[in-house]
């Protein structure tokens, strides 16, 4: 990012502000680091540049929190997980977080599970709110 040194934040790409914001807290020794979508409109190269910087924090023991809302990505690169919907619905790895009743209680009614042969199928069915759906 030396090459960009003279640049203000909002004349940077979303990967590059993201590894200015981390890079800032790593110059003031953070322990903990709290991101907010970070790879929210990242084209997947720069998105794996941030996953190898997560990575790197992770052998520094700098604890990351990352707010998603992807659970696929989030169950396959990260070894802990939190289910949020207003309160706490689980904590802890993946496949013991992200089980039906959780994915349930998080997203209610907007959910559709479908058990395949690759294991379960999670649907967020967003488009209506309860009761407006109509069925020819």
């Amino acid at each position: 990012m030396e090459g960009y040194a003279k640049r203000q934040i909002n004349e940077l790409s979303g990967g590059q502000q993201q590894r200015i914001f981390i890079a800032q807290s790593l110059s003031q020794e953070a322990e903990l680091i709290l991101m907010d979508e970070p790879l929210t409109g990242l084209d997947f190269n720069t998105q794996q540049d941030i996953f190898r910087i997560l990575d790197l924090l992770r052998e520094m023991k700098v604890t990351v929190l990352i707010a998603m809302h992807d659970l696929k990505l989030a169950s396959e690169r990260f070894d802990r997980v939190v289910l949020l919907n207003k309160r706490l619905i689980g904590i802890g790895l993946p496949q013991q977080v992200f089980v039906p009743e959780n994915l349930a209680l998080a997203y209610g009614n907007h959910l559709r599970m479908l058990t395949t042969k690759e294991g379960m199928l999670v649907l967020e069915d967003t488009c209506c709110e309860e009761g407006e759906q109509t069925h020819a």
